[in-house]
């Protein structure tokens, strides 16, 4: 367990680099918009003695699963284009 701590310590400091700092946000704001349109397209309904069914309009679920495929993309492209990153994370989960 150290040794993760430690591999993951020494990762979380490289993406700390100011120069990733742009790029690293923009990612993690379209994260949580995304997270927000989840949770507002799922829909719980009571089904009474404590059960509830959980849906959502399949439209939605199309739009959210584009998102999420964007949001991919784009971690993909940062990954790709820091070799550093790349070789990091590489190491990192050969590691764990």
């Amino acid at each position: 367990m150290v040794k993760i701590q430690t591999r993951l310590g020494k990762t979380g400091a490289m993406l700390d680099n100011p120069k990733y700092q742009a790029e690293l946000k923009a990612i993690g704001a379209k994260m949580q918009a995304l997270d927000a349109k989840v949770k507002k397209a799922l829909k719980w309904d009571d089904q009474g003695l404590r059960m509830w069914k959980l849906h959502m309009n399949n439209q939605k679920f199309k739009e959210i699963a584009a998102d999420d495929e964007a949001i991919k993309q784009d971690i993909k492209k940062f990954v790709t284009s820091h070799p550093k990153i790349n070789s990091e994370l590489g190491a990192l989960t050969k590691e764990i």
